[in-house]
């Protein structure tokens, strides 16, 4: 890769990169606390941001993310360790997807195996 100025430079998809993995686990992190305060009812009713609320932000990450992965064809060629960083951050938006289609289902059990992977999943 060569260091420029524009979206795909270097630099900037390095910064980009470890923004998305940033809001991504800053996501994770808080509905973590909201299950460890309230559990399963609580962040079901979680109102500011409701869970469905915070998956469509997710969701434009997700599509960032993708447009990242695929930068080759923009001729950019993302280091492991950048390739690696964005396929963790879009495993825990699937997992925390995952939670909200549980909650939704009002699914206990679902619900519990995504908050359990959530925690679970290594902040690299």
């Amino acid at each position: 890769m060569t260091v420029d100025d524009g979206f795909f430079g270097q630099l900037a998809v390095v910064e980009k990169i470890n923004e998305l993995w940033g809001k991504v686990f800053l996501n994770s992190g808080k509905i973590l606390n909201q299950h460890l305060k309230f559990g399963f009812d609580g962040v079901s009713l979680a109102t500011d941001p409701t869970i469905q609320d915070r998956i469509l932000g997710l969701q434009v990450f997700s599509a960032v993310i993708d447009v990242l992965l695929n930068s080759k064809d923009a001729g950019v060629e993302l280091e492991y360790e950048q390739q690696r960083q964005l396929l963790n951050a879009k495993l825990q938006i699937t997992t925390m997807e995952q939670l909200a289609a549980a909650i939704l289902a009002k699914n206990q059990a679902d619900y519990d195996r995504a908050v359990e992977a959530l925690d679970k999943q290594a902040v690299l």
